[in-house]
Parts: structure tokens; sequence; C-alpha cells
């Protein structure tokens, strides 16, 4: 029985140094929480997309988005639609981050998320879509085409080419079956770990893919 739990023991300290999560006890009912929580987090491990909904600007109206969170990577598609188009129906233009995500830890509303933005990028989608980022020269950008993305990290930050990047976007999350919820608030108020929410936005859940 000793040489049972000694390898037991032996066993939580080496998944705890893998996983790189905190094995100390909390209230005696759950004596290894940090695996219990990085178990959880790889249930965040899929293909996210949210349904359409309504965001403030000149140039787009809508918008769908779509986080891949696999390993260690993070991917975030944006669907952007003209004014025009308050359904949804034919995407105008797509925003293309990526970069890295983390979790650990919990939150006042859901456990801490961590994303950093290492690239950004735009892609019209048609035709009228490249229209509309030559007419204002979106990014410093006046030979936009359909279908062809350009990476603009460097332009970000200036004028309405997207948040500056690269970037750490501080949120945090919730998963209830196969759906994620996550914080209240856009990406470029999550700017700081102070900044970050402590209410779950649920009129904009994800559904795994």
């Amino acid at each position: 029985m000793i040489l049972r739990n000694r390898i037991m023991t032996n066993v939580v300290i080496a998944a705890c140094g893998l996983m790189a999560v905190s094995c100390n006890k909390s209230d005696g009912s759950n004596p290894i929480p940090g695996i219990t929580q990085a178990l959880k987090a790889t249930d965040l491990q899929a293909t996210w997309h949210s349904n359409c909904s309504k965001i403030e600007g000149a140039l787009f109206s809508h918008e769908k988005k779509q986080i891949d969170l696999h390993n260690d990577s993070a991917v975030m598609n944006t669907q952007l639609y003209a004014p025009t188009d308050s359904n949804c129906s034919t995407p105008f233009v797509q925003l293309d981050e990526e970069g890295t995500f983390q979790t650990g830890g919990g939150s006042p509303g859901g456990n801490n998320l961590q994303i950093d933005v290492k690239t950004v990028a735009y892609k019209p989608l048609t035709a009228l879509g490249a229209a509309a980022l030559n007419a204002v020269s979106l990014c410093g950008i006046s030979n936009w085409e359909a279908n062809k993305g350009q990476e603009v990290t460097a332009a970000t930050g200036n004028g309405q080419c997207w948040v500056k990047s690269p970037r750490t976007i501080y949120d945090i999350y919730t998963i209830e079956g196969t759906t994620l919820f996550i914080g209240k608030g856009t990406e470029r108020e999550k700017t700081s770990a102070e900044k970050r929410p402590t209410e779950l936005d649920r009129n904009m859940p994800f559904t795994k893919n």
C-alpha cells in the first residue's frame, strides 16, 4: 500500500510538471485542483463559431467570429458584412489573427484566458469588399483584391486598421456542454490583467464545430 501511494504521488507530481500547473491542496474536496483545471482547459481546444452579431462601424455592420484553439495555437477569423447585409448571408471581408493562448487560474466570472496575438491580416472576400477597402486605403493599402489576403500587423493601430498588434487579450471563459462563453467587452478593452472582464457575455455564445 505504501509503495502504491508513493507511485501515485510521483504520477501526480509528474503530471503537474508537464501541465505547468500547481498541485497545492485546497479545501480537501479536490486534492489536485491544478490537474482538474488543466483537464478542463483541454475542452477549450476546438473550433468555436459565433452567431451573426451587430457591430459599430462605417464599413461593416455585422460580424461572425471563429476561434480555433489547438495545442497552444490560437487562430481567430472574423467575417465582416456590408451594412446592407444584416443577416450575415455573404461575407464581405475577413480579418485573420494568429498567435498563441494559455489558460490558468480563475477570475470572478470564469476561468482566465490569455491570447497573445502575433499577426493580423485582412482579406476581401468579394470584389465589393476589395473596393470598400481600397476606397479608404485600409491600413495604408490601396491595391486590395478579392480573395487575396495581406498582412497588416505593422500598420495596426492607425486609423481603421484594427487594434495595435502584437498585443495580448486578457479574457475569461467558461464551457457549458458544447457552448463557449467569453467575457463581456471588446478586444480594445481587454488590454491588461486589470481590465480583464469579470462577467461572461451570454449574449454572444460560441458553438463547438
